[in-house]
């Protein structure tokens, strides 16, 4: 008889992206206190509505606002972190950044040819390939 494995659910955080394209290009983001690439955006406060919590984290983050679209792409970021991504557009296409200091060192805009030569979170990495495979369709 086969033993039965006790049910658990998932307990973590949620951290939502933002996938922002423009002229066939990704916009990605490098965090002050690590190497690796990955996608403007963060975490919803308690009582928080999603699509308006990571228009104020891009705001926070990058001084952009931003119109946030459908759900696009969802996985796990690590053992206890569910990661949403967004389509999202900027609001004025030729805003600038304003980069958070304590938060953001640099944000940059890629292409799918571009994308191996910079270092990402493996989610975020899956979450671009994904994104760049179909909008080769």
């Amino acid at each position: 008889m086969a033993q039965e494995i006790p049910e658990q659910l998932f307990v973590g955080q949620v951290a939502q992206k933002a996938l922002i394209e423009k002229d066939g290009k990704v916009l990605i983001s490098l965090d002050t206190n690590v190497e690796n690439w990955d996608l403007p955006g963060g975490r919803i406060h308690t009582g928080e509505n999603p699509k308006e919590a990571l228009a104020r984290e891009v705001k926070e983050e990058i001084g952009v606002d931003i119109v946030v679209g459908d759900p696009f792409y969802t996985d796990f970021a690590g053992l206890n972190r569910f990661l949403v991504v967004y389509h999202a557009t900027l609001v004025n296409p030729d805003a600038s950044f304003t980069l958070a200091p304590d938060e953001i060192k640099e944000v940059r805009w890629i292409s799918k040819d571009e994308l191996e030569s910079f270092s990402f979170w493996p989610a975020y990495k899956r979450t671009l390939e994904f994104f760049f495979k179909i909008s080769d369709k």
